[in-house]
């Protein structure tokens, strides 16, 4: 009931701002709509992407402190090694931690602002997001969602009970690093994040962005032309990517050095690395761009 109010008094609230308003997991808000939108499924994910490729484009997110990164396009090939799942297409590359996953949900949403949703939401025993997958094809749609329905039959008459934590130890940590000698630039954090996605339309060139959670990672390739950026947020909206992003919340910008160039700008919060920019196969015109973007910070 919260919820319903808080959307009929803030038209166009994205569910994540909903959860965090109302303090709550977001995995909580849609577990509130089961029998009326959502359905519970096993938590086994390779099991419920195994058809991922059939489900022509999709849209995978990927959430940590720094915002949400939105990777578009038809994933090719999905695969397990040990306790991770990966899965790659032509601009988008994620990967996160299958052991993680305590809860997964097939969501079917609508309301007057975002239209009709449909989207797998797979989080943590505590209900903390992993990743979510969003269908936008109707007949793909269609038929997976049957799919789901029989796959719902096995945990239907399952009483519902929290998932006991993993032991950390052997749960997947993406790799952050990268070869090259770090240098901590002496400027604001925020303005320097601001000031690199201002002038990503001077990189002509395509730009790796590469996001970590702590348990889910996901790299895009591609071109952006443009950020639009206000008080709080910095967006991005091209036809393979769209972020969300809170430049607040940033702690460090550092320059990574390889071979002499600037190999990549990373950015921090205070749980790590939050997003890299690089582009390694146009390495001479990513260097001389961010040589700009230092010299203007500077």
């Amino acid at each position: 009931m919260d919820w319903d109010e808080l959307r009929a008094a803030r038209a166009h609230l994205h569910n994540p701002e909903a959860a965090r308003i109302l303090g709550v997991p977001e995995a909580a808000l849609v577990a509130s709509r089961l029998g009326a939108g959502a359905i519970r499924l096993p938590a086994d994910p390779l099991q419920i992407l195994s058809p991922i490729s059939e489900w022509r484009r999709v849209l995978v997110a990927v959430h940590n402190a720094l915002g949400v990164s939105l990777a578009l396009g038809q994933v090719e090939d999905v695969a397990q090694v040990g306790d991770v799942i990966r899965l790659r297409g032509s601009h988008l590359d994620t990967s996160f931690s299958a052991a993680s996953v305590a809860n997964a949900f097939w969501f079917v949403e609508v309301d007057d602002n975002h239209g009709r949703t449909r989207s797998l939401q797979f989080s943590d025993a505590g209900g903390g997001d992993i990743i979510k997958v969003f269908l936008f094809h109707k007949t793909a749609a269609a038929a997976a969602e049957r799919r789901f329905k029989a796959l719902a039959e096995t945990v239907a008459q399952t009483a519902f009970s929290p998932a006991a934590m993993p032991d950390p130890a052997g749960l997947y940590t993406p790799d952050r690093d990268q070869p090259g000698r770090i240098e901590l630039l002496a400027a604001s954090a925020p303005l320097a994040f601001q000031t690199a996605l201002s002038r990503m339309g001077e990189l002509n060139a395509p730009v790796h962005i590469d996001t970590f959670a702590l348990r889910a990672a996901q790299s895009f390739r591609g071109r952006v032309t443009h950020a639009r950026i206000d008080e709080v947020m910095a967006h991005l909206h091209e036809p393979d990517i769209r972020m969300h992003l809170r430049p607040g919340v940033l702690r460090a910008v550092q320059v990574r050095r390889l071979e002499g160039r600037i190999a990549a700008l990373e950015f921090t919060d205070p749980s790590g690395l939050s997003l890299r920019l690089s582009s390694p196969q146009h390495a001479q015109v990513f260097s001389e761009w961010a040589q700009t973007v230092t010299e203007t910070l500077a």
